[in-house]
């Protein structure tokens, strides 16, 4: 009886998400955009000076390093960058505008185009695994790492680390997510090994499982917290998305049966988003009203979204960003907001545009335009044919890119900026522009 009504429920969320309002959506991979690879496992926004919003992705092992897409230019940070290589498993932004990114090789910083990596050997950091990511109004960063000790530990952002005992920890602790109260100090982890959710108050641990509490599982991978502070919980299997009010004592379960949720966002105005891997309607994006009285489901059935969803990010225009394993999808149900990329188009042939500003001081932005997947090298030398700085090495795909030259180092003059391009059946471009740094 109970496989019946879980059909029945299943076939009316299809339904009701086929009869909404059509919604609107846009595709990004490798093949139309400055993604340097089609797996999108982590996402964050930031909101520029312009009041634009910033998708930062990260995009796996495969293509390690970090995408910006401001919505219209892509740039990649890789390996090149750093002098390392890493994947970016989670992303936040602080309220200062660091960018701050959980990866295997340390907690790594980026403010003012300098980069910054927190490890064991140059920091308190009590392991490289700075994996799980939050940080609170206050601007600290809360972190969890599962590998190599199970640990758990805080950052204010300068020099002053708190790690916490692992002794502390309940016993199989793994976590998977971190998040905390508003104007409160407690922190909460979800665990996707037979834990359940976890409150850390400051001073010590309290579990919440299935055998002390009305959550519906102990494997959780899904975190929110709403303004008011009640906590939405989804597990890595369909056992539904588990609530906790804020006086944390009162729970209710929605869609036992029917939704897991690997992570969970809330829009501006409180509808619960979240995505979930799975077939037919157990998977896809999901959104539900606060009181989960309407429940929409977006997969490979009534939208472009045909792949197991890895990530989520909603953002100032309440456009929804989904990271997969084929792409990177953005949908809005009245219609997608403010993303002026030409509708994917991709350059019909390969520019190197003038600078800007010309002159400069002590910053400049060159812009180049790639027709197919190419091997790119842009170099900045001196009037002499002196190599003063490599800005680009590495193999990239089709689309518009932007890279910022900085002249602190370098005296006033003429320099030259050179684009070497060489596609896959070896056909090359060159293209050679002046610029003046003016001090």
């Amino acid at each position: 009886m109970r496989n019946t009504i879980v059909a029945i429920a299943i076939a009316l969320l299809t339904a009701n998400a086929l009869e909404a309002q059509n919604p609107q959506w846009k595709v990004y991979n490798t093949g139309n955009s400055g993604l340097p690879g089609d797996l999108v496992g982590s996402l964050a926004v930031d909101i520029d000076c312009d009041n634009k919003n910033i998708i930062w992705i990260g995009t796996g092992l495969k293509t390690p390093g970090i995408t910006k897409f401001d919505g219209q230019n892509w740039t990649y940070f890789d390996s090149s960058f750093f002098g390392f290589s890493f994947s970016a498993v989670s992303i936040s932004i602080d309220t200062k505008k660091n960018l701050w990114i959980g990866t295997n090789k340390g907690l790594l910083k980026f403010y003012n185009n300098i980069w910054t990596i927190f490890d064991t050997s140059n920091s308190d950091i009590p392991t490289n695994f700075a994996l799980y990511l939050h940080i609170t109004k206050g601007d600290t960063i809360l972190i969890g790492s599962p590998a190599y000790g199970k640990w758990y530990f805080e950052f204010d952002g300068f020099s002053n680390w708190k790690i916490i005992d692992p002794k502390m920890f309940p016993s199989q602790m793994d976590v998977s997510n971190v998040n905390y109260e508003i104007s409160t100090s407690k922190r909460w982890m979800t665990n996707r090994r037979f834990v359940g959710a976890v409150l850390y108050d400051g001073d010590k641990f309290t579990t919440y499982s299935t055998t002390n509490s009305g959550i519906s599982s102990n494997e959780i991978l899904g975190l929110a917290i709403d303004k008011n502070n009640n906590k939405y919980f989804g597990s890595e299997f369909a056992m539904g998305i588990s609530k906790l009010d804020s006086s944390n004592s009162n729970w209710s379960v929605f869609g036992f049966g029917l939704y897991a949720a690997r992570e969970i966002e809330i829009d501006r105005n409180g509808n619960i988003w979240w995505i979930s891997k799975g077939v037919q309607a157990l998977g896809g994006l999901f959104k539900a009203t606060q009181d989960f009285n309407e429940v929409s489901v977006w997969n490979a059935h009534n939208s472009p979204l045909s792949s197991d969803p890895l990530s989520i990010a909603i953002d100032s225009n309440n456009n929804k960003w989904i990271g997969c394993n084929n792409g990177l999808f953005v949908f809005n149900e009245g219609g997608i907001i403010n993303i002026d990329d030409k509708n994917f188009t991709i350059p019909d042939k390969f520019i190197l545009h003038q600078n800007f500003p010309n002159p400069f001081n002590p910053t400049t932005i060159i812009k180049y335009e790639l027709k197919f997947n190419a091997t790119i090298k842009l170099k900045v030398y001196d009037l002499n044919g002196k190599l003063v700085k490599t800005l680009v090495n590495r193999k990239q795909t089709p689309g518009s890119y932007s890279v910022e030259f900085e002249g602190n180092n370098f005296s006033s003059g003429v320099y030259l900026y050179v684009l070497n391009i060489e596609d896959a059946s070896g056909q090359r471009f060159r293209k050679t522009k002046r610029m003046l740094l003016l001090k």
